[in-house]
């Protein structure tokens, strides 16, 4: 742990145990994984998207979690059975599952569930392991983002510059280029400013044998020149530097990297972050009468409903929670604006198809901040949504309260949300990538979907309490951007 509390983790490390995770998880809760697995490929193939490792390590972890917080109600003093727990309770494992796949959270987050209350999520940044060019040991050579840094050219690469001062009067100088340097790559170019102001350049290159040599006039010329090439010492010196005003000595030469003892390399540093779940909690009623009335007429339980119904309301919550956190997210990127107005003699079909270079201005943002030249989602106010539609995005209209899944746009999945999300005239775009720490937000389910049978005051009312707790935080912003459409008509 640092000195900022960050715990950094080698990424092999947290990889080799996902997979173990894994392979734990299938092993226990195989079948609903498969099934899970099927179901999520089936609805979300066509974006793209398919389930993965650490898919099957969060719906592990989650189908854990949710034995746990059976077993924990069952072993009270005054043992609660799954029966009065309620329905959703009874086909637990399988409605835990639909639930996971149902909740289009990791198109959007990292999902790492949390075995406690408060827990940790991570995100990660990118070391450099030597000192080499422009770059030096210890420097954040890739941003949390994955950005990396501009000066990785000097780094990676075997050809390099050093560059020594001439100071007036000094004639000998030693120069150590690091081991090893490769023969006949040496090339010395120094550079004399004389009074007057006279500049003169010498040039001239090592002969494979460990000498320098070239056109050296007087005065202020080479005198002589060595290099070892095994220890990349280099010995200059200059015939006369008493009339020198200012100069330099520049050696681009190739350190053999495939003999050296110190190569150029990275390490990925987790980073971690404490969060603290929130929880979504809800009540519904309804009377045993409607009940049997219920079952009566359709053959079913009116709590079967309700139990689905609850998934849903829970799952649109949390959704909701997700797009406010990335619209809020998006503000520190950037905003592309697009002028809704159409210029005379321009129809308004026309106008719209310029709005796919607002999305390109947008993806411009991201990749300023994180390297990432794409994105991955589009979360849509109503007006947003209605141009994407007339520009060729494939839309379904659920007729479902809050946020939802509505589509894609050349095969971007697009989000619909209210504008108690997002203003109707707004638009967020954003990437997540393949890696689960590359996500502009994360979300850590502690507290699986539950729901807790009840009576009312009236003996005739029955209460079904649903529960969830999750964690939900942004790590790195610098993926989303947004685009508002002004003057919004």
């Amino acid at each position: 742990m640092d000195i900022n509390g960050n715990v950094h983790m080698d990424e092999q490390f947290i990889t080799n145990r996902q997979e173990a995770d894994a392979s734990k998880y299938e092993r226990n809760y195989g079948d609903y994984i498969n099934d899970a697995a099927d179901a999520f490929n089936e609805a979300y193939k066509k974006y793209g998207k398919n389930w993965s490792t650490p898919d099957t390590v969060a719906l592990g972890q989650y189908l854990e979690q949710w034995e746990q917080y059976c077993n924990m109600f069952e072993a009270t003093p005054e043992p609660t059975t799954r029966d009065t727990l309620g329905d959703y309770m009874k086909v637990g494992l399988g409605l835990a599952a639909i639930q996971y796949v149902a909740l289009p959270a990791s198109f959007l987050a990292s999902v790492q569930p949390m075995q406690d209350e408060v827990g940790m999520i991570y995100f990660r940044q990118l070391v450099a392991t030597a000192t080499r060019g422009n770059i030096h040991e210890g420097q954040i050579i890739g941003s949390q983002g994955g950005k990396l840094s501009n000066d990785l050219d000097t780094y990676y690469q075997e050809q390099q510059i050093s560059t020594t001062d001439v100071t007036s009067g000094t004639a000998q100088y030693v120069i150590n280029l690091g081991p090893p340097v490769r023969e006949r790559t040496v090339s010395v170019e120094i550079q004399v400013t004389t009074a007057g102001p006279t500049v003169t350049k010498y040039e001239g290159l090592d002969d494979g044998n460990g000498s320098i040599i070239g056109n050296w006039p007087v005065p202020a010329g080479l005198k002589t020149g060595a290099i070892t090439y095994s220890n990349g010492g280099v010995v200059i010196n200059l015939v006369d530097t008493g009339a020198i005003a200012t100069s330099n000595i520049v050696i681009t030469y190739h350190q053999n990297l495939a003999q050296a003892d110190t190569t150029p390399g990275f390490q990925y540093q987790l980073m971690s972050k404490a969060v603290r779940a929130n929880y979504f909690i809800l009540e519904n009623q309804y009377s045993t009468l409607a009940d049997y009335a219920v079952r009566r007429r359709f053959g079913r339980a009116l709590s079967d409903d309700i139990a689905t119904s609850a998934v849903a309301q829970i799952n649109s919550a949390v959704l909701s929670a997700l797009i406010r956190k990335l619209y809020q997210a998006a503000t520190s990127t950037g905003t592309v604006v697009w002028d809704g107005s159409p210029e005379a003699g321009v129809s308004i079909a026309e106008h719209r198809k310029t709005f796919s270079d607002s999305i390109e201005a947008a993806c411009q943002l991201i990749d300023a901040q994180t390297g990432r030249g794409a994105i991955s989602f589009i979360l849509a106010g109503a007006y947003t949504r209605r141009i994407l539609q007339s520009i060729g995005a494939e839309m379904v209209r659920k007729p479902l309260p809050g946020p939802y899944l509505c589509g894609f746009y050349q095969n971007v999945p697009v989000f619909y949300a209210p504008s108690s999300l997002i203003p109707d005239s707004m638009a967020v775009v954003g990437y997540r990538g393949p890696s689960w720490f590359e996500a502009p937000i994360v979300y850590a389910p502690f507290l699986p979907v539950v729901m807790v049978k009840g009576t009312g005051t009236n003996v005739f009312n029955r209460i079904t309490g649903v529960a969830h707790a999750a964690a939900i935080d942004t790590v790195v912003s610098g993926f989303t951007s947004r685009i508002n459409i002004s003057p919004f008509a």
